[in-house]
């Protein structure tokens, strides 16, 4: 009874090791031209073909090896001789239906920008490479993909893996197609927190990076800029566009943090794209932090419900500075329920001095909003923006939240860093502040008003903030007017103890026009 047991478990670990050694082929491309003949060379086209019909691509030497039914083949690359190479296009590519990894770094003498293998669509109407079914749980690594009028890469499968390519770009030139990365599949993954594991992705006229989708993962990418993160390389498109749902941008840990800076609007969430998260990522300044990219126009335009800008956690803020038009506009009467929380909107990384924005944070047609909070870390620096910090104007722009942000002061509230306005209301309804410990906003330093109410905005509360001092409420830093209480009809400002509202008598002024039904404790 014994041998046959010790048979059996002898044939299991053979059969193991027999299919292990099955479970990958490597076909390596050897050749820059674009035929697919039985010619004596692996061409990138035959390759793909090789991988999806796990045939070789000819019987003379040379040609490319057999793909393999089972597991992931590799698309490896030992082209002249080594270094960068150029695969120029004549038509289509075979579209990827096998999982493949496709991996530049294999090609001799590899680097960076420099030592790419690229892909060059030329003025074809195309996908240079093109992702479609069968292909789940494929990676594309250090490759450069440019030009084509249509996409760079298109993924229609999940859970996929893109690491250190150059999409659209040469590192320095704009090289792009209408998208650079676009995926119609969920569960990807787009770059990483390793060294070397971000895309530079750029230069696209209508999205760098379009997620249709949802559950995908960018991260550690340098989105819109050159490589050295300083200049755009947008051409007035849109660095990162959501439409699906649960897509996570950035992230708290070591190097999650995204560069999108550059383009008209940097990060657009159209209709449908419900909860994702925007963390630790800088947007629309350099890659240091410390000055504007220019070309950024809108940092985030949100127009979908449910989406969480920042957070309380450490890491969790993002850097919103240096666009031109706005910092955050929340917008197109589906922003339900933002969250934007932690962030530095309008300075630099340390909050101590402006990377103006145009607005800080533009509240229009929003229902539910909340901009900070009343517990650590949720407030937001909304400082140095040259029109206002925060806007919230109609129509329906009711009810939202404000608590906990310091506006027009630096993030240690100890010193003025001015809007012009630091918070602007032109719809009704909204809380400013609040009695809880901590709900109280720090609104000072703010070249015209701290606050504005006007245009027949009601039912506005206005409570338990310093306005006009430091964050200790010690000494002063003036606004031009405290708060500004025009047409503005069921204002309540302060109530309740603790949390009155504080404000330096002597330099910050409250001024009523036209306001009645009007309390002040």
């Amino acid at each position: 009874m014994r041998t046959p047991f010790r048979f059996t478990k002898t044939f299991t670990l053979l059969l193991g090791t027999m299919a292990f050694t099955l479970q990958a082929a490597s076909i390596t491309v050897n050749s820059v031209v674009d035929t697919a003949a039985n010619d004596g060379v692996c061409t990138l086209r035959e390759a793909i073909t090789a991988a999806n019909t796990n045939d070789t691509s000819g019987a003379s030497a040379g040609e490319c090896a057999a793909g393999n039914a089972f597991g992931m083949d590799t698309i490896a690359f030992n082209v002249g001789g080594g270094g960068a190479q150029t695969i120029n296009l004549g038509s289509l590519l075979p579209i990827i239906t096998s999982r493949v990894n496709i991996d530049g770094t294999t090609q001799p003498s590899y680097a960076p920008g420099t030592g790419m293998i690229r892909v060059d669509a030329g003025t074809l109407y195309t996908s240079v490479l093109e992702l479609g079914t069968g292909s789940t749980s494929s990676i594309v690594k250090g490759m450069m993909i440019t030009r084509g009028a249509h996409y760079g890469i298109f993924a229609s499968s999940d859970s996929n893996n893109f690491q250190g390519n150059y999409i659209g770009t040469n590192g320095s030139s704009a090289l792009a197609s209408e998208n650079g990365l676009a995926l119609h599949g969920s569960n990807n993954v787009v770059g990483g927190t390793t060294d070397g594991a971000g895309n530079l992705i750029a230069g696209a006229w209508s999205s760098d990076v379009f997620l249709a989708l949802g559950g995908n993962l960018v991260q550690g990418n340098i989105i819109g800029t050159d490589i050295t993160g300083t200049t755009s390389m947008a051409v007035g498109g849109t660095g990162v566009f959501i439409y699906g749902t649960n897509n996570v941008i950035g992230g708290t840990v070591a190097g999650a943090g995204n560069l999108i800076s550059g383009n008209g609007y940097n990060m657009v969430f159209g209709a449908g794209a419900k909860s994702n998260t925007v963390q630790g990522n800088k947007i629309g300044t350099n890659l240091a932090g410390s000055a504007a990219v220019t070309g950024s126009g809108t940092g985030i335009l949100i127009g979908a419900e449910g989406n969480v800008i920042g957070g309380s956690a450490s890491g969790a803020g993002n850097l919103i500075s240096g666009n031109a038009a706005c910092g955050i506009w929340d917008d197109r009467n589906g922003a339900i329920s933002t969250m934007i929380q932690g962030n530095y909107i309008g300075t630099n990384l340390a909050g101590t001095a402006a990377i103006p924005n145009g607005k800080g944070i533009w509240l229009t047609a929003t229902r539910g909003t909340v901009v900070g909070g009343a517990s650590s870390g949720e407030g937001n620096v909304v400082s140095g923006n040259t029109i206002e910090g925060i806007w919230a104007n109609g129509p329906n722009s009711t009810p939202n939240i404000m608590q906990g942000n310091r506006i027009g002061t630096n993030a240690a509230g100890t010193s003025a860093l001015p809007n012009n306005i630091g918070l602007r209301i032109n719809d009704g309804n909204n809380t400013i502040g609040g009695s809880s410990a901590g709900a109280g906003n720090l609104i000072s330093g703010n070249t015209e008003r701290g606050v504005s109410l006007s245009d027949g905005v009601s039912g506005t509360v206005l409570r338990g903030n310093f306005i006009g001092t430091n964050a200790a409420g010690s000494s002063a830093i003036p606004n031009g007017y405290g708060v500004l209480i025009d047409n503005a009809p069921s204002t309540t400002i302060g109530g309740g103890r603790p949390g009155k509202a504080t404000w330096s008598p002597a330099i910050a002024l409250l001024e009523f026009r036209s306001a009645t039904r009007r309390a002040i404790w």
